[in-house]
């Protein structure tokens, strides 16, 4: 997926800061039409950063958020009021990047397209390896066995779906 001319400005914003304070940025959520308008950025830790592995906790969310609304203050990327959320990921985190897809292949996503595929929208099942001829692609088994390429850019969203005693591509135990 393309980021908009804004999404991108977010971004050099945001990544900045978010590096600075020994995190990785996970991704960024605009909502212009949220009133007020609505920027939400998802953070993780970063195991080269002072936080380790340890996940995100909630000073690390505040020093974010106090760092980043400093700078979106002086940058005014956004005219007018807007409301600033920090998140974690989560279990159920959105895939944003291509190397989000490649780092959980194996687990189990649930994802929707713009446009139908096969008559349908929504698929969920495993990511499957990447193929170096076609990097752009991301491929899933159903629990049919079925098996779908999706081009990223005809995404819409993509979560991970962890069932409850499941143990991610990480070796995350979900129960």
């Amino acid at each position: 997926m393309v980021p908009s001319r804004q999404q991108q400005r977010f971004f050099e914003l945001t990544a900045p800061v978010v590096a600075g304070l020994g995190l990785e940025l996970w991704g960024l959520e605009y909502r212009p039409s949220h009133r007020p308008p609505l920027l939400r950025v998802f953070i993780e830790s970063s195991a080269d950063g002072e936080s380790g592995s340890r996940g995100v906790s909630v000073e690390d969310c505040a020093r974010v958020s106090c760092q980043l609304s400093g700078v979106l203050d002086v940058e005014d990327p956004l005219p007018g009021r807007y409301q600033l959320e920090i998140s974690s990921p989560g279990m159920e985190r959105r895939l944003f990047e291509p190397q989000h897809y490649q780092r959980f292949v194996g687990s189990r996503v649930c994802v929707s397209l713009r446009v139908p595929s096969d008559g349908q929208r929504n698929f969920t099942g495993w990511l499957l390896p990447f193929s170096a001829a076609d990097a752009s692609s991301v491929a899933l088994r159903t629990a049919t066995g079925a098996e779908h390429l999706f081009a990223f850019d005809d995404i819409e969203v993509a979560r991970l779906a962890p069932e409850v005693g499941d143990t991610g591509a990480e070796g995350q135990s979900w129960s």
